[in-house]
Formats: C-alpha cells, sequence, structure tokens
C-alpha cells in the first residue's frame, strides 16, 4: 500500500508525540529508531537529527545498543544516496560498537547491510565474505526472520559472477525460508526480483516456480 505524504507526515508527528513523552530507556531508543529508518528511507536529511539524539542517548545513559543503531541507520542513508565508501565505514563502526559491548546477536545486521553495500560495488569477494558471515550470525542467533535477505543478496551476487546454478540456489532457498507472516512489501520485493532474474537468465524451472509463488502471494493479497 502506498503511503501518502499526508500519512506519512502523521506517522512522524505520532513517533515524535512518544519521544517528548520518554526521558530514557528501550522505548526511547525505539522510538528514535523508528524515527531515524523512516527519515533514512524517504531520504531526509533529519536523519542526523534522530541518529544525533540516539549517540546521546547512548552516551548519557551507557545505551551501546542505542550508539550501533544510531550507525546503522546513517550507513543505511550514505549506502542509499549511493555514497558507498562512507556507508561501509558507519557499518563497520556499527560492527565495532556491537563487538566491544558484547552484542554479537546484532552483528548480523551489520555484517548483511556490508555485505549489500559491496554487492551495490565491485567488491564482489568482499560482499560474499559478510554475507556468509550474516548468514552464520543469523542461524546462529536463530534470527530466521531475516533469512531470505541473504540469501537473496547471495543470489544477486552469484548472478553477477555468472555462476546461475548457484544464483538460482539461493534463490531458492530465499523463497523457501521467508516466513509466511513477512511484511507484503519484502515477499513482493524477492518474488519480483527472483522471477525478474528467472526470465532475464531463461532458467526455465525457476521461472516456473517462482510464478507459483507468484500467483500464491497474489491471490493470499
Amino acid at each position: 500500500m502506498t503511503v501518502s505524504p499526508v500519512q506519512a507526515a502523521q506517522k512522524v508527528d505520532s513517533l515524535w508525540a512518544r519521544v517528548v513523552g520518554l526521558s530514557t530507556g528501550p522505548e526511547l531508543r525505539e522510538a528514535l529508531v523508528e524515527l531515524g529508518i523512516h527519515h533514512q528511507m524517504h531520504n531526509s536529511d533529519s536523519v542526523f537529527y534522530y541518529t544525533e539524539q540516539l549517540m546521546i542517548l547512548g552516551e548519557n545513559h551507557n545505551d551501546d545498543q542505542a550508539i550501533y543503531q544510531a550507525y546503522l541507520i546513517q550507513g543505511s542513508y550514505h549506502h542509499n544516496q549511493g555514497r558507498l565508501q562512507k556507508g561501509r565505514e558507519h557499518y563497520h563502526q556499527a560492527i565495532q560498537k556491537a563487538k566491544a559491548a558484547g552484542l554479537d546477536s546484532l552483528l548480523g545486521f551489520a555484517y548483511l547491510d556490508l555485505g549489500l553495500v559491496h554487492n551495490r560495488g565491485t567488491d564482489l569477494d568482499s560482499a560474499y565474505y559478510y554475507l556468509q558471515l550474516a548468514e552464520r550470525t543469523f542461524i546462529e542467533f536463530e534470527e530466521e526472520e531475516s533469512m531470505w535477505k541473504v540469501y537473496g543478496a547471495l543470489g544477486n551476487l552469484q548472478d553477477k559472477r555468472q555462476d546461475y546454478e548457484a544464483a538460482d540456489a539461493h534463490y531458492r532457498k530465499a523463497i523457501s525460508v521467508m516466513l509466511p507472516n513477512a511484511p507484503k512489501a519484502d515477499r513482493g520485493f524477492l518474488l519480483y526480483n527472483t522471477f525478474a532474474y528467472a526470465i532475464l537468465r531463461k532458467r526455465f524451472d525457476l521461472m516456473h516456480e517462482a510464478r507459483i509463488r507468484w500467483d500464491e502471494y497474489k491471490g493470499a493479497n
């Protein structure tokens, strides 16, 4: 469903009202993270205000997760803007903070983002390295909801390497591990990309499988 500018503004107002009513704690962190992600996804420079507030919260209240989240959001903002080196720098800062604070269960998200930013560039070996780290970390900490993103990215990477057998296998794995209750937009994104890849590369078996899943997806929505 497309979100109108009015609905987006209402969401920001609602989140800000939560922030004003909180002084510290996980709830404040979560509200600031939501605001930061909202502005990051809408390519708004306001993302820096909210990530700065996360940094201040983290430093004043020994909330290392707040600082970690701030680095991730800043990295994603630069990544989306095409400033890949700047994005990588922030992702590495997030990893350093998580390791220093013992937040090992959160590392998978930073590894995934690093894999994606390298995959967008030309360093496919680094992309593969970080995506494998993300896979291992998600498996270790049973982060099932994000596994499809790793396998989808690996499928795209192997397509770039022209290893279509490996690409097929990763796309199939991505579809198989995506949870039935995953957000509609995520399911649509994966199935569309898989189907587009299969058509482009004439991978007819995968094309057939993706089409069946796509029809199921459309029928359920």
